[in-house]
């Protein structure tokens, strides 16, 4: 009987004599292997280590090239800022002599007289020097009528020494106007023939100018006065014999009509 049991333990026991020495076998073997891990790992650590070094080493590169970007200079533009110079050009009915000189159109302005013969015209203009110098020119003033005939005398004003950047009003006052009604202003800018290398020539400027002929309008009120007046004192009058027969009475007027069925 004992015997039985132990041939039936005796695989058993070895059995787990086995698997003991297997198990032991495991632990044994588990250190060293974790022990060349840790090895390969920090072979591996060493052999990585110089390549965050080059990278630190490149930093800076690129720090030096933004410093170099942020030191350029930055670019002007021509006319605000630098050497750049602005660029003139005309105004509103200003006429352009080479880019250096501006001439505008004529102004007007006229004033009455009680003398039906005369009458100022003032015409003016303005001049603006672009020239980096000072200029002499001068400006010739008359007045035609509706038949291209002069009125009144023509005047020649100098325009001296006008500076650089310099605009200039240049007027003068024409008398004679009378009762024209409707003339033209004209004028004539001569500028020197050369400034720098650039020719100039004469520029022409001319306006149409109305003012009202007081002494026709007067002239005229007075007329028509006068025959409303007239036309009022015939109405009133009328016709003398008419008038005349109007109050004289009638003599058969003034008796009673006979009654009708009275023999």
């Amino acid at each position: 009987m004992r015997r039985r049991r132990a041939r039936e333990l005796t695989p058993l026991l070895l059995g787990l004599v086995l698997s003991g020495s297997l198990l032991l076998a495991a632990s044994g073997l588990a250190p060293r292997a974790s022990a060349d891990d840790s090895i390969g790992l920090s072979v591996d650590v060493l052999s990585t280590s110089p390549s965050p070094s080059s990278t630190t080493s490149s930093t800076p590169k690129a720090s030096s090239t933004s410093s170099s970007s942020s030191s350029a200079p930055e670019p002007t533009v021509a006319g605000t800022e630098g050497t750049g110079t602005p660029t003139d050009g005309p105004s509103t009915g200003e006429v352009e002599l080479g880019g250096l000189l501006y001439v505008s159109g004529l102004g007007w302005s006229y004033t009455p007289s009680l003398n039906p013969a005369a009458g100022a015209l003032e015409l003016n203009f303005t001049v603006r020097n672009a020239f980096t110098k000072p200029v002499d020119a001068s400006a010739q003033f008359w007045v035609t009528g509706i038949f291209g005939q002069v009125i009144g005398q023509s005047a020649t004003v100098g325009v001296l020494s006008l500076q650089p950047g310099e605009t200039r009003t240049v007027s003068t006052t024409i008398s004679g106007m009378a009762q024209w009604t409707v003339v033209t202003a004209r004028m004539v800018f001569t500028p020197p023939p050369r400034l720098g290398s650039q020719s100039l020539s004469p520029v022409h400027r001319e306006e149409v100018v109305w003012f009202l002929p007081w002494f026709v309008i007067l002239l005229a009120a007075l007329g028509g006065a006068g025959f409303v007046g007239w036309r009022w004192w015939r109405g009133r009058s009328g016709n003398p014999d008419e008038a005349a027969a109007e109050a004289t009475p009638d003599p058969a007027g003034d008796q009673p009509a006979p009654e009708a069925g009275v023999e």
